[in-house]
């Protein structure tokens, strides 16, 4: 399932009095006070000013706080109403440090169209590949990721062992259990394995 993006139309320039709210919340932010830029922005919002560069800044400003549950919100609404592919990049971050598997699920196509694109996503992908078992999936990541990405980014490298791991244990397993369905399948005789040569 991929995201319905909205028309470019809705991407129009922001007006003077949105410029100025963005602005004032992007000062607070830079200078740590990020309630009151919380506070600025929701309220801004919730009077009928909705232009995308609020949902921007709010996203923003939770993410610095690391509080991802409110900026997966935030980025989603900026992904779905304007399509850039790096809040796609955000939103995906924001979800894999929340392990939100299901939210994740839920724009897996999206990650596979701009995975070229993607810096911080491609994280995301192989989170999915790892909690699915999606061999597939795995196979192209790792195919549009550089040596040089992997050895210059720690958590990646990481994240691809620990998948590789994974999906080759979950093959393993399953060819164990082939083996054990074929050994009960012949009667109580072990199944014989061709020899070597």
């Amino acid at each position: 399932m991929s995201i319905c993006i909205a028309p470019a139309a809705e991407q129009k320039k922001p007006d003077e009095a949105t410029t100025k709210i963005f602005q004032r919340a992007k000062e607070l932010r830079e200078g740590k006070q990020y309630e009151e830029a919380e506070t600025l922005l929701t309220k801004a919002i919730a009077a009928g000013n909705d232009h995308i560069v609020l949902h921007m800044a709010l996203a923003l400003n939770y993410a610095v706080q690391k509080d991802f549950k409110k900026a997966s919100g935030s980025y989603q609404t900026v992904w779905t109403r304007t399509g850039e592919v790096n809040m796609l990049d955000s939103y995906a971050v924001s979800l894999v440090q929340l392990q939100d598997l299901e939210r994740l699920r839920a724009i897996k196509g999206d990650l596979i169209g701009n995975f070229d694109k993607l810096k911080e996503g491609r994280l995301a992908a192989l989170m999915i590949a790892a909690a699915d078992g999606d061999r597939d999936l795995f196979d192209q990541a790792i195919l549009k990721i550089t040596v040089e990405e992997i050895r210059q980014d720690q958590q990646l490298a990481s994240i691809i062992a620990q998948t590789a791991k994974k999906l080759a244990q979950d093959r393993l397993a399953g060819e164990g259990k082939q083996i054990q369905r074929a050994e009960q399948g012949g009667g109580g005789q072990p199944a014989t394995r061709p020899e070597s040569k």
